[in-house]
């Protein structure tokens, strides 16, 4: 029969399981399930199986069933031990990390300890270590939210569930390299296993569907699992027979300041991917913004006044560059008659007709790509800004305005239909962002042809759908 005792930390409960071993599923305190005032998130939810299990192949797991060792255990530790038919010995011990450490309350150890009392020798290396899985939290989170990772000579590696194809491919067995860390993570949560000693391994990987409770809307998704070898170590049958190891694991929020505190290296966890750089320090100062001037002066509305004042820091110092943008575009506008006129007169000439415009743009100390440069730099900042406040689990369950969660989409009312690309969900922001696009175009400059200046209005309705869920 399945036990099933409990650790608890200040912000984690751990639920263990003696069918395995390991890691049954793990609540995180103050964060709540989509759309759900009372279940909490849990980490490894509906998975079979338990985190820490020992693995005999891809996605294979050794079939023991483990003794609960009460007489061992203490407030801060539980401790397990099974048996192989093989005779080798196994012995688990779990403890919540005791130091005053940065992300203390989701940290942990595992101590294994190996003892061969077979008539054959063992290989470590056969073996394994289920890292877990992670799933999305509700329909709407992305697949390419869903990832496997692990540090492999110092290089961080990362596959999303999508490499999987829906069950099209199969798994993956690959070289792990020396293993620094590995682990899995949804779009807000992670969990990371790392050896006290790095060391040379391989990983896997493979994907599960999954159904979502009714309450955060149903449907399907994908979550993703890992394992990953132990070491080249030979239990002899006699003499030297006995092997011990130890992992510290890390059950928790994707906070990105916090899990550079724990390791500097624990910051590629967050995923941000080619401009991560911009992402970490917009954090940085969104962070700073909110803690030191918005959590003191509002009850609520405190992270969401931080965006908008973030959002305004960029744009002032974006703005020579904007300024120049739009004087050279302005410039560019008074040039259209005799551009026009250019283009009329050397029709059967081009080369002499961007002789004579180049001619004309040096006249008037014009860069025809003047307008354009300004808003190139601008792209990089975009796009980190845009992923990291994806990314930002501190946005979670915070309410600004009449967005209740500014993790999920402000819907404020349901249709009794469904629209193509939209979906049944009545959503604000995403309406009120096409229509200040659409007056702020009316503003700018008119340049170009007809055929630029109609994708430029298309560009309202691109983001429109982009942006809406």
């Amino acid at each position: 029969e399945e036990e099933t005792p409990i650790l608890r930390s200040g912000d984690v409960v751990y639920t263990f399981t003696t069918f395995g071993g390991g890691i049954k599923h793990a609540e995180i305190s103050g964060q709540y399930a989509v759309q759900d005032k009372e279940n909490l998130v849990s980490l490894n939810k509906d998975e079979p199986q338990p985190v820490g299990r020992l693995t005999s192949g891809v996605d294979e797991y050794l079939d023991i069933v483990y003794r609960h060792e009460k007489e061992r255990d203490t407030s801060n530790s539980i401790s397990f031990i099974g048996q192989t038919k093989g005779g080798l010995i196994i012995r688990k011990r779990w403890t919540l990390e005791e130091d005053e450490v940065a992300g203390q309350s989701y940290r942990l150890k595992l101590d294994l300890e190996f003892e061969n009392h077979g008539e054959n020798p063992v290989q470590l290396s056969d073996y394994g270590l289920f890292a877990g899985s992670a799933a999305p939290l509700w329909k709407g989170e992305w697949d390419r939210h869903i990832t496997l990772f692990y540090q492999k000579d110092g290089d961080y590696k990362k596959r999303r569930v999508l490499k999987f194809k829906k069950g099209k491919k199969p798994s993956f067995r690959g070289d792990g390299g020396i293993l620094g860390f590995a682990g899995v993570s949804n779009q807000f949560f992670a969990t990371i296993i790392e050896p006290e000693t790095a060391y040379d391994a391989w990983i896997w990987g493979d994907r599960r569907a999954i159904e979502f409770p009714k309450i955060a809307d149903g449907g399907s998704g994908e979550a993703i699992r890992m394992g990953m070898s132990l070491p080249e170590e030979t239990l002899s049958v006699k003499g030297d027979n006995k092997e011990s190891l130890t992992f510290n694991l890390y059950l928790g929020p994707k906070d990105n300041l916090l899990l550079r505190k724990i390791g500097e290296d624990y910051g590629e966890v967050m995923n941000y991917g080619m401009f991560g750089w911009i992402s970490f320090v917009l954090s940085w100062l969104l962070n700073v913004l909110f803690s030191g001037l918005f959590s003191k002066m509002f009850d609520a509305w405190g992270w969401g006044f931080a965006i908008v004042t973030l959002t305004i820091i960029i744009r002032a110092v974006m703005w020579p560059l904007q300024n120049k943008s739009t004087r050279a575009m302005k410039r560019m506008s008074k040039l259209q008659p005799e551009m026009k006129e250019l283009r009329e007169k050397y029709a059967d000439d081009p080369g002499r007709m961007n002789q004579e415009m180049m001619k004309m743009y040096r006249e008037y100390g014009i860069n025809p790509l003047g307008g354009c440069l300004p808003l190139l730099v601008q792209i990089p900042i975009f796009f980190g800004f845009y992923i990291m406040l994806q990314y930002a689990v501190e946005l979670r369950q915070q309410s600004f305005l009449w967005v209740e969660d500014l993790a999920l989409p402000d819907t404020v009312a349901k249709l009794p239909f469904s629209l193509p690309f939209l979906g049944d969900g009545v959503n604000l922001l995403p309406t009120v962002m096409a229509v200040t696009m659409v007056l702020q175009m009316a503003l700018t400059p008119k340049t170009g042809d007809k055929m630029q200046r109609r994708l430029f209005m298309m560009m309202p309705i691109i983001f429109f759908f982009f942006c809406y869920n």
